[in-house]
């Protein structure tokens, strides 16, 4: 189903577009079965190689590398990176939205980080600050350096978090003043990392 997703939304692209998506659609069709055996070198290629077809006319496209300089990434784009893109580049290898992914790290409300995931907690921190360092909006930036900071007192020693819902509920709104609409935090969907037809650029 996800390749003919893939294949719909660029049906009426130009003809390198639509070759480029080729291989991603042919990877969703076949390598998903295979599980933990599926071949994430295989994907992040085909991934690559669409991005670097719709460059030319898509902000989003040209930042899948994470080239970009300083204060320089569209902060809509840096909200869609933390609240709906899947993580199966980064760490994570999952379907998992960042936000899911963090919370079994630093919950959304109090926990111990678990020590035995350091490892993850080091990365995560790692790759918010790439985040931080590019945004050019400055209220998403702050409120992705609160978001940070449980991560780095764990790596400090201290375990206790006191988790992620206050500077997600400073964060939404940045984001949506942004140009990307993150439903209020009541709406529960932003936190489970479920899709939202409400969510996204506007």
């Amino acid at each position: 189903m996800t390749g003919e997703d893939v294949e719909r939304e660029f049906s009426e692209a130009p003809a390198p577009i639509r070759e480029a998506a080729d291989p991603l659609a042919t990877w969703m069709r076949e390598q998903p079965a295979r599980g933990s055996d599926a071949d994430l070198d295989a994907f992040e290629d085909a991934w690559a190689g669409l991005a670097s077809a719709c460059a030319p006319s898509s902000e989003a496209a040209a930042w899948v590398g994470g080239d970009g300089e300083a204060s320089t990434k569209p902060a809509a784009l840096v909200c869609a990176d933390v609240f709906d893109t899947p993580s199966t580049l980064t760490i994570f290898h999952n379907a998992n939205v960042l936000t899911s992914n963090m919370f079994k790290l630093v919950g959304r409300s109090a926990m111990t980080v678990p020590e035995d995931r350091i490892d993850e907690v080091q990365a995560t921190r790692d790759l918010l600050e790439e985040q931080i360092d590019v945004v050019d909006d400055d209220a998403v930036r702050e409120a992705l350096t609160d978001i940070q900071q449980p991560f780095t007192d764990a790596l400090h020693g201290d375990l206790y978090s006191d988790g992620l819902q206050e500077p997600l509920d400073r964060l939404g709104p940045a984001c949506t003043d942004a140009g990307y609409f993150v439903s209020p935090s009541d709406d529960d969907s932003q936190h489970d990392g479920d899709d939202s037809q409400h969510d996204g650029l506007v």
